[in-house]
This record gives C-alpha cells, structure tokens and sequence, in this order.
C-alpha cells in the first residue's frame, strides 16, 4: 500500500524555534534495487539531536528513546534499526519516516555536529554503533 502524502504540510530545514516543540515527521522514498535481500536491511541515522521514532511504510521499526519520557534518554549518536522483512518485501521501494519532536535543549557548544552515517544497507555492512 502507498501513501497519499499530498495534503501533508511541508516545511523547510532547518526548523526555525517557533516549530521546536511541535512534533514533526520527515520522510523519504527510496528505491530499492532488484534483487534486494529483505531480511537484511538496516536504517542506519546519523547523530539526530532529537527524540524520534522510525516507521518504514508505516510500521514502527524502533526509535531513539521512550517518546513520552525523557528519563531513558540518551546522548544523541549515530543508531543503526533492523527494517522488518514483512513490511519491506516484494516492494521496489520503501517508505522511511521518521517522528521527531525537540528533547535536548542543549548549550550550543555541547551540540554534536550532524556528520551521518545515513547509511540503507544490509546488516553486515551496517556502521559499527559505539
């Protein structure tokens, strides 16, 4: 099943302050290849300062930390989240979105920047999370 995403509203990156405590979602298509193994695939996202869930085509496939608490919360680094088989196969592409609202009000100097992984791959190739 496809999304009808048109009446969705868009907005521009970065968000300014007045969006911060808003929850938002980012999306994106990919293409997969033919021949794709999907009982391998894995999301890897870079150092997200933010509280975030990952859905692809709709299904939750993990997130960053517990969503309506900030007590398991954990320095923002790079996270890598195994993509269910189920939701991904006999599909030539995928639907990955992620759910994030602002957590880490942070001293500008303690922020990490922002330098990836934003890897799709298979899990032996996925980065190495610290």
């Amino acid at each position: 099943m496809d999304f009808d995403d048109r009446e969705w509203k868009t907005l521009n990156l970065p968000l300014g302050e007045s969006h911060l405590l808003q929850p938002h979602w980012l999306r994106r298509k990919v293409e997969l290849p033919q021949g794709t193994d999907h009982s391998q695939l894995t999301l890897t996202l870079g150092t997200i300062q933010t509280v975030y869930e990952v859905y692809v085509n709709g299904r939750r496939a993990g997130a960053s930390s517990n969503w309506n608490s900030y007590e398991d919360a954990q320095i923002p680094r790079p996270r890598t989240f195994f993509l269910p088989a189920e939701v991904t196969a006999g599909r030539p592409h995928i639907q990955i979105a992620l759910r994030i609202k602002y957590a880490f009000f942070m001293v500008p100097i303690w922020i990490l920047p922002d330098t990836g992984p934003y890897v799709l791959s298979y899990s032996f190739n996925a980065p190495l999370e610290a």
